[in-house]
């Protein structure tokens, strides 16, 4: 946990996907390097909120911001295939309407 919590205070993704990883292994919560600075943005607005009381990130705290970033990119994801389907149906329609 020191270094998750030094990574997010010093504002090194590197370190900090890969604390966040050997954690979110150990608990089968999936990541997404790519949206590191997701994570970050997360976990840095959560160590703010624990500083007033002089605390830092625990271990439920990481695991529960990582489960909501897997939540909202799965949720992105869905919206996005959504869309494309809309997108795709609109095309065909206005292709058979051109023809």
């Amino acid at each position: 946990m020191q270094q998750i919590n030094r990574a997010v205070a010093a504002n090194d993704h590197e370190n900090m996907m890969k604390a966040l990883k050997m954690i979110t292994t150990k608990f089968d919560i999936p990541i997404y390097p790519h949206d590191a600075s997701f994570y970050l943005k997360l976990l840095k607005k959560r160590l703010f909120e624990k500083e007033f009381d002089g605390s830092e990130l625990w271990l439920d705290d990481v695991k529960a911001i990582a489960k909501t970033v897997t939540s909202e990119i799965e949720e992105m994801q869905e919206s996005k295939s959504y869309v494309l389907n809309v997108f795709s149906f609109v095309f065909i329609d206005f292709i058979e309407l051109e023809n």
